[in-house]
């Protein structure tokens, strides 16, 4: 199924969920015609998008087709709190820091992943 529409993207994420459209109907506290009309694109669930996209574990900006990364890129407290900190610095600061930084992301101890981004 080509998903390039919000209805698209709900029918397949809830049949990969082998979730009915009743199951979600409930889920959202709609009737399943409701279902039926946002996944044939007859209607928009504007107000529960951000309610689908929690319980599908995407974001909203992939039901909208406005990315095709389901996950999307949106940063955790964490990596705020690092930028913050990184933010109260001096230049000194930022460099020691970041080199501190590097120095982790290159062993394999610390490793997670090979998203890597160059300076």
């Amino acid at each position: 199924m080509n998903a390039n529409t919000t209805g698209k993207r709900i029918a397949k994420l809830r049949e990969q969920k082998n979730v009915t459209q009743k199951e979600l109907a409930e889920y959202l506290g709609i009737s399943s015609p409701a279902v039926v009309a946002y996944e044939h694109d007859r209607s928009r669930p504007v107000r529960y998008l951000k309610e689908i996209a929690d319980y599908f574990g995407v974001t909203v900006d992939y039901l909208l087709c406005k990315t095709d990364d389901p996950k999307g890129t949106q940063t955790n407290i964490a990596e705020l709190k690092l930028l913050s900190f990184y933010r109260m610095l001096n230049q000194k600061g930022k460099e020691d820091l970041l080199a501190v930084a590097e120095s982790f992301s290159f062993n394999p101890a610390y490793k997670e992943k090979e998203n890597v981004i160059s300076a």
